[in-house]
């Protein structure tokens, strides 16, 4: 019986570029002989890696249909996975690399949530936290561990540019999750309150501070703090 599994196995193993070992594409090139490397490889080669042969003109559109219908292999170590959307599945990919904002560890994100509950503190939800807004640049970082998701929580005051900002980035863990997270800023005093809210979006890779953040100027928030300290609620929250 055959396994055809394996057998498609070894027909992407084939279409693979025998110089940087990604995928052949539409636009692959051939030798005379019949060997092929990918477009971006041709245009450092005057001859073919293989047998030194020259590389054929002719456009081989069969060859171009098989490699097009052809799923692809997921890149991240240990994740063998095949799928017609690559780019989707590597966004949620549980063995995609990640390391912790906390300490010097690294790993795949599947582990992260196992990591940091068992070697971190992690962030409260929906309890007041406190900062002290006027004392210099303050930049915090905590793991926050909800819906069974992980999120890092960053806190960062800067002097400067007189602004207070919050951050929620979003470490997906493999499985896929398609409910649309929001956050929420109450900062509260005595006498009044200020809400603000912003949906979270996936961020694969490390993100600029903007990304997920809610950013606000100190002139408005010393409305809200006592003593040069300033009270605040974050809530997290599925639409």
């Amino acid at each position: 019986m055959v396994d055809s599994e394996k057998v498609l196995q070894s027909i992407i193993e084939i279409a693979t570029c025998p110089v940087c070992y990604t995928r052949l594409n539409v636009s692959s090139a051939l030798c005379v002989n019949g060997h092929a490397v990918c477009s971006d490889c041709d245009d450092n080669l005057s001859q073919c890696p293989i047998c030194s042969a020259s590389f054929s003109q002719e456009k081989h559109t069969i060859l171009s249909q098989i490699i097009a219908s052809l799923p692809s292999i997921c890149s991240h170590k240990g994740c063998s996975l095949l799928t017609m959307d690559l780019e989707y599945h590597e966004k949620w990919c549980g063995y995609r690399p990640t390391n912790c904002v906390r300490c010097s560890w690294s790993g795949q994100a599947k582990e992260l949530k196992t990591h940091v509950t068992n070697n971190h503190q992690l962030a409260s939800t929906n309890i007041e936290r406190t900062c002290f807004l006027f004392q210099g640049n303050i930049n915090r970082s905590y793991a926050r561990v909800q819906f069974g998701q992980v999120f890092w929580e960053k806190t960062m005051s800067n002097s400067k540019l007189k602004t207070f900002s919050i951050q929620l980035i979003w470490v997906p863990n493999g499985e896929i999750e398609e409910d649309v997270f929001q956050m929420k800023v109450e900062f509260t005093s005595k006498e009044k309150s200020y809400v603000a809210n912003t949906k979270i979006k996936f961020v694969p890779k490390d993100s600029a501070d903007t990304e997920n953040s809610l950013i606000f100027h100190t002139d408005i928030l010393k409305h809200y703090e006592e003593s040069n300290i300033l009270t605040y609620k974050l809530y997290l929250t599925k639409e």
